[in-house]
């Protein structure tokens, strides 16, 4: 018994190093290495001096991208626009003014502050657009993708004056090393270096999509390959009624914290010091809405202690809800369950402004 119990324990440590040296040698969030070297400073740098579209596949890191696009970009806008992949939709055409989109997919609270504070430093904007999501505030949810951009959320922590582990999930970068998320990253991750060895983006002035390639206008915003954005309203109603049941990590064991509300808090009323700011939240499908809301309403409660909070707290404006009946979006409205499309986010904002 003694013999196995050490050959398991041994076989245990063997396992924990070799998934550390896989994950420090892939870093998918580059946390470990020199992210300069990265194929994102690239695209970074040629997108800000070449004020073309680019078409772009997945193989890249968004967040990294993101922070040194603010890094190379002179352009001067009115509107800063950070938010999750459901507010890639908010383009200078949808809300009538310049906009600089730096939003990013699956983002977390970690993300907004961040990115929000990064480009208060660069842009110093008019008005800032923060989208946020329920996610963003459940307890239970964690995420690495920001640790790619952690050395600009704990100079954002240090301005607006909260513990850096407030809001995050994560206590050090080096737990990332045996972290499950961090592997399943590495994973993905090494899957598309056998598929794309380099990072491949090409620029065009048109927006026409193309089968299996994103394109990122000028402003940041996102016009999605034509397969995602090509499905029918059948089909996307489909996929919409799966929502609730599918295996989100994003919405398991929903629990609402206090504490990364707090922080948003801070973060709002830190920007609308010297700004207008707009929070934003992007409305589901209406045939995943009500199933979704029923099975964690701790969605509908989020939305109304944010509103509670700011509504009528001058420079504060509330744009939109989760609720797609409030939001005045209709099916044929939505790519998917959650992403809607620019007509829907249009008309919101034109109502905003009212």
């Amino acid at each position: 018994m003694k013999k196995f119990s050490l050959c398991f324990l041994i076989s245990l440590f063997v396992m924990a190093i070799i998934t550390a040296a896989i994950n420090f040698y892939l870093d998918p969030s580059g946390i470990f290495k020199n992210a300069n070297s990265k194929g994102e400073f690239r695209l970074a740098k040629a997108f800000s001096e070449k004020h073309q579209n680019v078409a772009i596949g997945t193989n890249y890191d968004e967040r990294l991208f993101q922070k040194f696009r603010m890094d190379w970009e002179n352009l001067k806008p009115e509107v800063v626009v950070v938010g999750s992949s459901r507010s890639m939709q908010i383009s200078s055409g949808a809300i009538n003014a310049a906009v600089l989109n730096f939003s990013v997919s699956s983002a977390s609270i970690e993300d907004l502050i961040a990115l929000s504070l990064s480009a208060n430093s660069k842009f110093r904007a008019k008005r800032y657009v923060i989208g946020v999501d329920p996610w963003m505030f459940n307890e239970s949810f964690t995420s690495s993708r920001w640790e790619s951009i952690s050395p600009e959320y704990i100079k954002a922590t240090k301005t607006l004056h909260i513990d850096e582990r407030t809001a995050s999930s994560t206590t050090t970068k080096y737990l990332q090393l045996v972290n499950y998320e961090y592997t399943k990253q590495s994973l993905i991750l090494s899957f598309k270096k056998r598929r794309s060895a380099e990072m491949e983006f090409f620029f065009k002035d048109d927006d026409i999509s193309y089968p299996n390639l994103d394109l990122i206008r000028v402003d940041g915003s996102r016009i999605y390959n034509s397969v995602y954005a090509g499905r029918s309203p059948e089909e996307v109603q489909a996929i919409a009624r799966k929502l609730s049941t599918s295996k989100d990590t994003s919405f398991a064991d929903f629990r609402i914290s206090k504490s990364r509300l707090e922080v948003f808090f801070k973060l709002i009323n830190f920007l609308k010091e010297n700004a207008e700011v707009s929070i934003f939240f992007a409305p589901f499908h209406p045939a995943a809405y009500p199933s979704l809301e029923q099975q964690y309403p701790q969605i509908g409660q989020i939305e109304q202690l944010i509103r509670a909070k700011f509504l009528k707290v001058g420079h504060v404006q509330l744009i939109g809800s989760f609720d797609p009946k409030i939001a005045n979006c209709q099916q044929s409205e939505f790519f998917d369950g959650m992403h809607p499309k620019a007509t829907c986010i249009q008309r919101m904002f034109i109502v905003g402004r009212d």
